[in-house]
Order: structure tokens, then C-alpha cells, then sequence
């Protein structure tokens, strides 16, 4: 039925993103392989909403790449203030598919929410 299967010796986080960047599936966020960070992604009254933590000792700057054409605003989990994110859409040259490039800061053990804004 067309599906594939890979081996992949010694496996690790790493080998794993390679070979499923390999396959060609896209993925609903992507960024560079980073085991501090990590993320969930909900719908939520028909608005995207992404949570993004940092888990390690380092201070993270990253750009992560969200599947769709979003109006986000970001959020501090710990205190509701609205932090001011930088996104930018654009067209994917190869998928002809909108994608929404967000640059995560993240410092320490701190996280972010990234809502998408209500459609009028």
C-alpha cells in the first residue's frame, strides 16, 4: 500500500529526524533537533494553540516552522502577559503550502504559548 520502512542502526534522537526528514512527510511543526525543547500543539475553538518549553540549562534561540498561514500572539505561561513574538508567513517553495516562521527565545526552564488570534 506504498508504505516504507527504515532501519536505522544505533538509533537516537538525532538518526531519527534525519531519516524522518528523509521520507518527505511534513510535519505540523518543525525546527532543529533539540532535546531541550519541546512542544504541544492543541485546537482549541478552532484556533491553533502551541506550547513550547525549554527543559535545559541553556538559553534558546530558534526558528521553529509552523504548517499554515497563522496571526499568532505569544503568551507567558506563568504570568498571561502577551510577549512579543516574530513571525513571518510565507509560501513553502516546494510544498506551494503557507507556512509561518516564528523565532522562539526561550530562556531556561521557561516556556511560551503561541495562540492564533481569533478570525473576524
Amino acid at each position: 500500500k506504498g508504505g516504507k520502512a527504515c532501519f536505522i542502526s544505533d538509533p537516537d534522537g538525532q538518526k531519527l529526524h534525519e531519516m524522518l526528514m528523509k521520507s518527505g512527510i511534513k510535519f505540523d511543526v518543525d525546527y532543529p533537533a533539540n532535546r531541550d525543547i519541546q512542544y504541544i500543539h492543541k485546537m482549541v475553538e478552532d484556533r491553533d494553540i502551541y506550547y513550547f518549553v525549554n527543559l535545559g540549562l541553556a538559553h534558546i534561540e530558534t526558528q521553529v516552522t509552523l504548517q499554515g498561514n497563522f496571526n499568532l500572539e505569544g503568551l507567558d505561561p506563568l504570568t498571561g502577559e502577551k510577549q512579543k513574538i516574530v513571525a513571518e508567513n510565507m509560501k513553502d517553495k516546494v510544498s506551494d503550502s503557507w507556512v509561518t516562521n516564528v523565532k522562539l527565545d526561550l530562556k531556561p526552564y521557561h516556556s511560551l504559548f503561541l495562540v492564533e488570534k481569533k478570525k473576524r
